[in-house]
C-alpha cells in the first residue's frame, strides 16, 4: 500500500479542535484527549470527563467524542472556570503529553540511539473500547491489548485493520435462535480521524493484485503513541468497488466472513515495507 502525502498531525489536531468551537480554549485539549484511546485505560482522564456532567458521561456510554459533542457550552465554560477542575485537567493533560508524544520510554532505555524501524501489527479486529466496536471476542482483546501495551511500553508499531462499518455481529437469543442487528456506526460521533490527502480530500489508496481494482478509504484511531489505521470498503468515497467480494470492512463476524478472509490479508501483509516485524493474525 502507497500512502501519498499526508496532513502531519499538527493540522489533524487543529481540524479536530474547529470541529468543537464550543469548547473554551482554557480546556480544549479535551479533544485532543477524547480522540486519543489513552484515556480508556487511564483512570484520572476518565474522571476529566465524568467530571463535566455525569449524567452525560452516562448517556454517552462513557464515550467523550459523543460527550463533548453533545455538551452545552455552559456546562464546558463552567468547568473551564472551575479552579479545581483546571488544575485536574492541567495534571492530565500534562501525563497525556508526556505518554504520548515524547521518546522516553521503556523500549528507548532497552535499544541504543540508532533508527529503529517499527512492528507492523494487522489483525482482523480491535477490542479497544465498544465506541469501536470491531471486534468479536479474545482475539480482538488480545490486539487490543497489544497495542496498548506497546503504547505503555514505547514500543514502535504501526497497526492495520478494517473499519466496519456495521460493526459486529449481534445476536440475541431468545427461544433458542439467533437474531442478526444491524448497528450502524456513527463515525461522527466515535473516536476516529480522517486521514486526509489533503485540507479537502479523504485519503483513498488502491490496493494492488485485484483485478477490477479494490480502492480503500483510509482512518485512524490513536491508541496512546501507537497509530491504528483503518481500512474501509464501503465509504461512499470507495463507491468505485463493485460486487460483494469488496465488502470486507462491511461487518465482522458476518455470514461472509469466511469468504472475505482471504481478501483481507492480501490487503494486509501483502503491503508491508520494510518493517523491522511482521505480526499477523
Amino acid at each position: 500500500m502507497r500512502i501519498r502525502k499526508i496532513m502531519p498531525t499538527e493540522d489533524h489536531d487543529n481540524a479536530l479542535i474547529k470541529r468543537y468551537p464550543h469548547v473554551p480554549e482554557r480546556i480544549s485539549g479535551l479533544v485532543d484527549l477524547a480522540y486519543n484511546l489513552w484515556w480508556s485505560w487511564t483512570p484520572e482522564a476518565q474522571m476529566l470527563f465524568k467530571q463535566l456532567s455525569p449524567h452525560a458521561w452516562i448517556e454517552s456510554i462513557h464515550n467523550p467524542v459523543r460527550m463533548l459533542r453533545d455538551l452545552p457550552q455552559e456546562m464546558l465554560e463552567r468547568a473551564a472556570g472551575s479552579p479545581q477542575y483546571t488544575r485536574h485537567y492541567d495534571l492530565v493533560i500534562a501525563r497525556f503529553r508526556q505518554e504520548t508524544r515524547t521518546t522516553n520510554s521503556w523500549f528507548s532505555g532497552q535499544v541504543s540511539n540508532s533508527p529503529v524501524l517499527p512492528i507492523a501489527y494487522f489483525s482482523a479486529e480491535y477490542g479497544l473500547h465498544h465506541s469501536l466496536p470491531f471486534y468479536a471476542g479474545g482475539l480482538g482483546f488480545l490486539s487490543g491489548d497489544h497495542l496498548k501495551e506497546s503504547s505503555d511500553l514505547g514500543v514502535p508499531m504501526v497497526a492495520v485493520g478494517f473499519m466496519y462499518g456495521e460493526g459486529i455481529f449481534t445476536s440475541i437469543s431468545g427461544d433458542g435462535w439467533q437474531e442478526d442487528i444491524k448497528e450502524m456506526l456513527d463515525r461522527d460521533a466515535a473516536p476516529v480521524i480522517r486521514i486526509m490527502e489533503n485540507s479537502r480530500e479523504q485519503l483513498v489508496v488502491k490496493i494492488p493484485f485485484f483485478e477490477p481494482p479494490m480502492y480503500v478509504a483510509v482512518w485512524k484511531v490513536d491508541v496512546g503513541r501507537v497509530p491504528l489505521y483503518l481500512l474501509d470498503t464501503i465509504s461512499r468515497l470507495t463507491s468505485r468497488n463493485s460486487g460483494s467480494r469488496f465488502h470486507v470492512s462491511t461487518r465482522e463476524m458476518c455470514g461472509c466472513s469466511r469468504r472475505s478472509f482471504s481478501y483481507r490479508w492480501k490487503c494486509g501483509t501483502r503491503q508491508a515495507r520494510d518493517p523491522a516485524l511482521c505480526h499477523s493474525h
